[in-house]
């Protein structure tokens, strides 16, 4: 027998805590790596977009090293790249793909940012929230296995992974408000606006007003339980510096989505019931599809990766226990008029996008960036980080002994374990579309230096001679063309605002018995211009004297031959991104100089004192 004194020197070691730490991690890499990719060498859908992206920006790196990527060559016959919202050019994802193959590149990706939101959320609920050990330990189990960072994550929506630092961020801004003048503090607001100027390079940014709300909830509650609000003053600072780094792509894309403006009609469900339905099968039990399909008006039908948040059954034992069993082991002293106030607005934000009580949807319209998004049931990913702290809160506040309060804390982790190792993801496998063999093949030409120049334009079409519906539009780029008809959803998701008039197609090759490759050579001639997009016409038409859509002119014959070979040519920029520029720049290199600099002082401090 195991005498209580054995135990709690069981549960308060270090090496035990250490262990299981480690092992939630391992078990959640055990459970979804084989997603990278599957057993068929699938991935997700929408690797379609931004494998072909990250490794352009491989090649742009060996060509030009930090030099910005404006425009690329490699898709939609020459169109932007650095405005493109998507893109992440710098960002410590294309720093991973720099380093590895794409295959060892993605999973180093997914456990990367897994690692980061396991450790951030950690921080945050220990250090920020001064969470005992094993009740911050369950925010960072739940805060890991989310399934808005996962199943994103599986489907390929790479621009959305960056969500996963917010605790992070949080933890940061948190930590700077502890330090009023000191250097300590200026560092933590620093690695902050590092962190939120990220989000922007990181290609976020169409749901950086989503990750500005989960932040504003966290900050919010905290202040609260802190009763004061000293803490949005360094985020106020936080968010200055933030946005002085990122300025240079936040114009520049501000500028694309300018000349391409798009207007869909947002989903909605057609009853508060359908929404706190959905809403409560896909946060705790399963997400029902069907229902929601069938409840919610949208352009088309969508996928389980759209609805899966998957927090698991945890937050609902811990509020049946408060609410339903009256069990007075539980002393929630933060609870009040304020608190509630506090919880029910954060609440209301993702509601008043996707349910159209008051008519809010037409002042919606109005709005820059939120007219342009049409997806709304996204918003509810808000909800994630408030429910995994109300649950940190629940568990602090057990009145009982430290540990029945550990040995529960564990219990839980192993409830959020037990349903995520059972959960059926087949249907994720199945939908697992993109084929990345030819990334790879390429991959190997690269190391070889054997970089082949874009010939010219080409569609794939199948041998009833329509254009070929494969998953893989943006790969043709691997074999020297750029496809006119790619996968860009800037200009519509039926490509409605790019202008094919003026590229014309002339060759044709057969590839085998079922498809074909019609193509142009970019130096071919059509109304006196070549075969290629002019990108800098698609981003600034007036200061360069052209129209978006204009393709090169004979007279740029060197330009277009550099554009296609991944160099640098000469075009101008407006006068206020030619500012932005210097102002991201000068901004970056003030904050990473000092940071630099007081970890030389640190590390010869260490070397002294030693």
């Amino acid at each position: 027998m195991i005498s209580k004194y054995e135990k709690k020197n069981i549960i308060d070691n270090h090496y035990f805590f250490l262990i299981i730490f480690f092992l939630i991690l391992f078990i959640q890499q055990y459970i979804f790596q084989k997603f990278y990719p599957n057993f068929n060498n699938l991935l997700g859908h929408d690797y379609e977009v931004y494998i072909p992206s990250l490794i352009f920006g491989k090649i742009w790196f060996y060509n030009n090293f930090f030099s910005i990527p404006w425009f690329t060559p490699s898709i939609c016959c020459g169109i932007p790249f650095y405005a493109d919202p998507n893109s992440m050019y710098y960002s410590i994802i294309q720093i991973i793909f720099l380093i590895f193959d794409p295959i060892l590149a993605i999973k180093t990706t997914f456990f990367f940012l897994s690692l980061m939101g396991y450790v951030g959320m950690f921080l945050l609920a220990k250090k920020g929230f001064k969470f005992k050990n094993y009740s911050a330990l369950l925010c960072a189990t739940l805060f890991l296995f989310n399934g808005f960072f996962i199943f994103r994550s599986i489907a390929g929506h790479v621009s959305y992974l960056s969500y996963i630092f917010v605790p992070l961020y949080c933890y940061f801004l948190i930590a700077s408000s502890e330090y009023i003048t000191s250097r300590k503090g200026v560092i933590y607001i620093l690695l902050s606006s590092l962190v939120f100027a990220h989000f922007f390079h990181a290609g976020t940014g169409a749901i950086i007003l989503i990750i500005f709300s989960s932040i504003l909830s966290i900050l919010l509650m905290y202040a609260h339980l802190n009763s004061s609000l000293k803490i949005f003053y360094k985020f106020f600072l936080s968010l200055f510096l933030g946005l002085l780094i990122s300025l240079s792509k936040i114009s520049a894309s501000l500028f694309f989505l300018k000349n391409f403006p798009r207007r869909y009609t947002p989903t909605e469900f057609e009853s508060l019931f359908a929404y706190f339905k959905t809403f409560f099968l896909s946060f705790f039990i399963k997400p029902d599809t069907q229902y929601f399909n069938d409840n919610v008006i949208s352009m088309f039908p969508l996928g389980l990766h759209e609805i899966d948040y998957s927090l698991s059954v945890v937050p609902i034992i811990l509020l049946f226990f408060i609410f339903f069993l009256k069990i007075n082991i539980f002393k929630i002293k933060y609870i009040n008029v304020r608190f509630v106030l506090l919880i029910f607005t954060i609440f209301s934000i993702p509601l008043l996008f996707n349910v159209n009580l008051i008519g809010q949807y037409e002042l919606i319209k109005k709005i820059p960036v939120l007219s342009s998004s049409w997806v709304q049931v996204r918003w509810m990913a808000v909800y994630i980080l408030p429910i995994i702290i109300i649950c940190g809160l629940i568990v602090e506040n057990i009145k009982t002994g430290e540990i029945l309060r550990k040995y529960f804390s564990i219990g839980l982790i192993a409830i959020i374990l037990i349903q995520n190792i059972n959960k059926d993801n087949n249907w994720y496998l199945d939908e697992q579309k993109y084929q990345i063999k030819n990334a790879v093949d390429f991959s190997l030409k690269i190391k070889g230096k054997k970089i082949p120049e874009i010939i010219g334009p080409a569609v794939l079409y199948d041998k009833s001679g329509k254009p070929k519906k494969i998953n893989n539009n943006n790969d043709l780029f691997f074999f020297g063309y750029s496809p006119i008809l790619c996968y860009q959803p800037i200009f519509g998701y039926g490509l409605e605002k790019l202008n094919m008039r003026k590229i014309m197609l002339n060759s044709k090759s057969t590839l085998d018995k079922n498809s074909f490759l019609i193509y142009s050579n970019k130096f071919d001639k059509k109304d006196g211009n070549f075969m290629f997009f002019n990108p800098s016409c698609f981003l600034f038409p007036k200061a360069n004297n052209c129209l978006p859509g204009d393709t090169f002119k004979i007279s740029e014959k060197e330009k277009l031959s550099k554009f296609t070979n991944y160099k640098k040519f000469e075009f101008k920029l407006n006068k206020f991104q030619i500012a932005a520029n210097y102002i991201s720049i000068f901004s970056f290199l003030g904050c990473l100089l000092y940071l630099i600099y007081h970890f030389i002082i640190f590390i010869y401090s260490l070397r002294k004192k030693y």
